[in-house]
This record gives structure tokens, C-alpha cells and sequence, in this order.
């Protein structure tokens, strides 16, 4: 067959505009209509005046840089100095500037100015869809995921490990300044590099002894002393934040523009309603706080689902309070065993429980369980070893106890619900839900590691990962989604573009 010609010096006799060499679908226009619909008073929020000054060099408008940022946190381009050269090279980062190139420092003083008020630009994403009634609100799913920091595990360490870092740099400062007076060095007025470094080594390590004294955790980084050293789900450990989120489903494109009435919200891919960093290891607290987050938008949905890492009396009886249905399995399967406490009978009226075989356990003192109140009962000791069930029931001379939680009801409550189809069938979707959440994130969006330091600008850094992850998902919705933004926009284009 015949070669195609190819001149790589061919020119255009009609150049096209940027416009037209940008598909209609593609999602930087809706990064491009998500922020030039921001009202004035949500700039204002990100701590950006639009008015320009009158003098001084021309600077680039803050719609450029912040839509920049988000394209970039989409596509996994994340550093300053790859941007830089994407707004160079790559089409879309052209389009988004208008054919400018901004540098690598303008882009990073942008972000670090401003990156903190970004956090609210997620509500602001999901209200779009709520707009366009997208969202559905049948089910939310709640999960988190480990993800590293900037510090490698070998700088985490423990008290007894900064004790012997300590003494093994003390040495080390020690010889360099007996190598200095055995070369008869003259006096600086600089320290030498290896000295200066171990020095400042030095004053980190003290710092970092104090630190974790106050804290009262067991190991510490010398790199990001907010991160803490985690389990991976799959073993291993990092060192690193817990990265939480809720997700639910968005209807499918064919179902908003022609309703299925087999189907009225079948998948349309996935919106977070709320996204926050904890420095816990565990999920264990961390339910309500998300539920309360996903509510902000203004509405809520009917299903909250969650594993069982979250699961508490606690949680279960905070949840109750705010009215949440929640599907989640208990940490541990109840026993079967015949003297399993579930298997006595309570007394509501005189406070006592009563064993399979007739005893009475009396109220005996109050106590915590999980940072839950809780009564612990107890039965006489010589009724219990004169029991035929001694040894099966308990080997306790002093008699069976068992310790029930102030929110008993509610965990019996639950248990009926969780053993219904509704609820089992809600655990199923889970999964579907909420993980394909993190591997997009983690592998599309390249966020495996936070690039920053320190709990707030990792918080930040998480939010605008979930602001354009929700930003990709509304491309999906292109020709609804930039119709709404075009009309949602306040300011004139001659405001914009000045």
C-alpha cells in the first residue's frame, strides 16, 4: 500500500484556534467551565482578588494557574516543574493557559498560597452534580486507605532508636571536630558541610525525643513528624496518613438524558461526597466525622456502608443520634457458644441478667470498653461453682461476669438489621463502590505518595485529588455539566479575561 506523506515542515493556511484542536468531550473544558463558573465571592474564598492592579508587570490570572492544578492533579501531574513543562507541550495544559507558560515558580507560589482554601472547591463539585441530580443517593460507601508520605520508613524511629541516633551522632560530631584540631585547621567562620549536617542532625533528633514524649506514640518520623508508621490492608507497613473519603454513585449518561423505566439509576461512575486525612492507623472513630462531612452538600443518603474496621457501640450509638442507617459488620462474629452472654435473659425491671441455668448476675461497677461506657454484672462465686456448668460457663471462683455496653440495644438493634437481605445486599455493593475509588486515584492520578509535609497540606493535597477525580467523573456528563457551569457563571468574559 501507499505511504501517507509526511512533512514535518507542513504548515496550515487557515491555522485553527486552540479551541478547535481540543475535542468538545475532552475533560479540560470542564475543568474550564468548573472554574470560570466560580462567583466572585468564591474567589475571594481561595483568597484571590479578580480585580487586576493598573500597574506592574501583567501576571497571570489566577483562572490559568488553579485550572492548571486541577488538570494536573486529574492527570497525575502533580509537580510544579512538570507542569511547567507541560503548559509547554502538551495540548490541553495549552488550551487551559490560552497559550501562555507560566514557570515553575509562579505555578508553585499559586498552589502553596492558596491550596488550603482549594479544600472547599469539593463541596462545589458535588453540588454541580446535585444540580444536574446526578447523584444517587441510595447508598454512600465510607473507606479508608493507607498512603505513603514523603519519609521512608528507615527515618521513623522509636524513643530507644533516637536514644542511640543521638549517641552515635554525638560520636560522630566528636571525631570531625578531633579531625579539625589534628589538621590544625585555621578558624572558619563556617562550620565544615559534614559537621554543619550532623549537627542540625543532632538538634532534629532532640526534637524529635520531645515530640514523641508529647505525643505519646511509639515511633516518629525525622522527615514529616506528622506522618505515623501504618499496616497496609496487605501487610507491610508505611509510613505515611490514613486518606479517608464516601463515595456514591452518579447516574448514567443514558439514564439523564432518557430515563430507564427498568432502571431509573443504573452506574454512571462514582462521586465523593467527602474526603479527610486522619493520622490514626486505624478506621476505628472515624465514621461519624465522615458521615457529618458527606451531609454538607444538603442532602443525605438513604444507605451509609461501611467495614468492619469502623464498627463500635459507640460509632453505632453516635450514628442512631443523627438518624443514619448504616450497614456495618461487626469486628468480631458473635459466639455460638450456650454461655454466651447474648444468651442470657435481662431484667429490665430489676437490673440483673439471668444466666441459662438460672443465676442472677447483679449490676457491680461501671467501666469503658472501646471508649464506650459499660456495666460489667456478676453472679455469686459459690452459686456458680456449685453450677453444673462450672468449667463450660467459667473457671472463676469468684463467679461468671460479663461486661455489657450501655448501647446493648442498639447493637442488638443492629445485629437484626445487618441479618436482613436489604442490609446484606448493601454490604455487597460496598466493595464495587469505594475501592475502585483508591485505584484510580492511586494509579491514574498518581497518588500513591502525598508530595508535602505535615497534616494540613496533606489534607489539602488530598482534597484537590478528590475535587479532580470528581471532575473527571462529571466529564462523563460533558454536555449537561458545561450547559449548567456556562449558565452558573456570574461574571461577564470581559471580567475574566482581564
Amino acid at each position: 500500500m501507499p505511504w501517507r506523506d509526511l512533512n514535518r515542515d507542513q504548515g496550515w493556511l487557515m491555522p485553527p484556534s486552540l479551541s478547535e484542536l481540543l475535542g468538545a468531550d475532552h475533560p479540560a473544558r470542564v475543568v474550564a467551565a468548573f472554574v470560570d463558573a466560580l462567583s466572585r465571592e468564591e474567589w475571594t474564598g481561595l483568597g484571590v482578588e479578580l480585580e487586576a492592579r493598573k500597574r506592574g508587570v501583567p501576571a497571570y490570572h489566577p483562572r490559568a494557574l488553579l485550572g492548571v492544578w486541577i488538570y494536573g492533579f486529574m492527570t497525575g501531574v502533580r509537580s510544579s516543574r512538570k507542569l511547567e513543562e507541560a503548559c509547554r507541550e502538551s495540548l490541553p495544559y495549552i488550551w487551559l493557559t490560552g497559550g501562555q507558560q507560566p514557570d515553575h515558580n509562579t505555578l508553585w507560589r499559586f498552589y502553596q498560597s492558596h491550596r488550603d482554601a482549594m479544600r472547599n472547591l469539593l463541596r462545589k463539585t458535588v453540588q454541580t452534580a446535585v444540580k444536574l441530580d446526578l447523584v444517587d443517593w441510595a447508598l454512600q460507601a465510607v473507606d479508608g486507605t493507607k498512603i505513603a508520605g514523603t519519609a521512608a520508613n528507615k527515618w521513623t524511629f522509636t524513643q530507644s532508636q533516637l536514644r542511640r541516633l543521638e549517641r552515635k551522632t554525638d560520636e560522630v560530631i566528636a571525631e570531625l571536630e578531633r579531625s579539625h584540631e589534628r589538621d590544625h585547621a585555621p578558624p572558619r567562620t563556617r562550620l565544615s558541610g559534614d559537621l554543619r549536617d550532623a549537627r542540625q542532625l543532632i538538634e532534629r533528633v532532640k526534637q524529635a525525643r520531645r515530640d514523641l514524649e508529647e505525643s505519646g506514640q511509639r515511633f516518629i518520623s525525622l522527615v514529616d513528624v506528622d506522618a505515623r508508621l501504618m499496616k497496609r490492608a496487605r501487610g507491610g507497613s508505611v509510613t505515611g496518613y490514613n486518606a479517608q473519603a464516601v463515595a456514591a454513585r452518579l447516574r448514567s449518561k443514558s439514564d439523564v438524558e432518557e430515563p430507564a423505566a427498568e432502571d431509573p439509576r443504573p452506574y454512571g461512575g462514582i462521586m465523593l461526597l467527602a474526603a479527610e486525612v486522619s493520622q490514626k492507623q486505624v478506621d476505628f472513630g472515624e465514621l461519624p466525622q465522615m458521615v457529618d462531612a458527606a451531609a454538607e452538600t444538603g442532602t443525605r443518603a438513604d444507605v451509609t456502608v461501611a467495614d468492619a474496621g469502623y464498627f463500635s457501640a459507640a460509632t453505632l450509638g453516635a450514628l442512631k443520634e443523627r438518624g443514619i442507617t448504616i450497614v456495618m459488620p461487626e469486628t468480631k462474629p458473635v459466639s455460638d457458644h450456650p454461655y454466651h452472654w447474648r444468651h442470657f435473659d435481662y431484667d429490665a425491671q430489676r437490673d440483673r441478667y439471668i444466666c441459662p441455668e438460672g443465676a442472677e448476675l447483679k449490676p457491680r461497677q461501671r467501666r469503658m470498653g472501646r471508649g464506650t461506657p459499660a456495666r460489667m454484672y456478676a453472679a455469686d462465686g459459690e452459686t456458680c461453682q456449685a453450677c453444673p456448668a462450672f468449667g463450660d460457663c467459667t473457671t472463676s471462683k469468684l463467679g461468671r461476669t460479663i461486661t455489657v455496653s450501655e448501647q446493648a440495644e442498639a447493637l442488638e438493634e443492629h445485629r437484626r438489621w445487618m441479618s436482613t437481605d436489604r442490609a446484606q445486599e448493601a454490604m455487597h455493593r460496598r466493595a464495587g463502590l469505594i475501592e475502585p475509588v483508591f485505584g484510580i486515584i492511586k494509579e491514574r492520578q498518581a497518588g500513591r505518595r502525598f508530595l508535602l509535609r505535615g497534616i494540613e497540606p496533606v489534607r489539602a493535597e488530598w482534597s484537590l485529588l478528590a475535587i479532580a477525580f470528581n471532575l473527571r467523573a462529571l466529564s462523563k456528563h460533558w454536555k449537561p455539566v458545561l450547559t449548567m457551569l456556562e449558565e452558573a457563571r456570574t461574571m461577564p468574559l470581559a471580567i475574566l479575561r482581564d
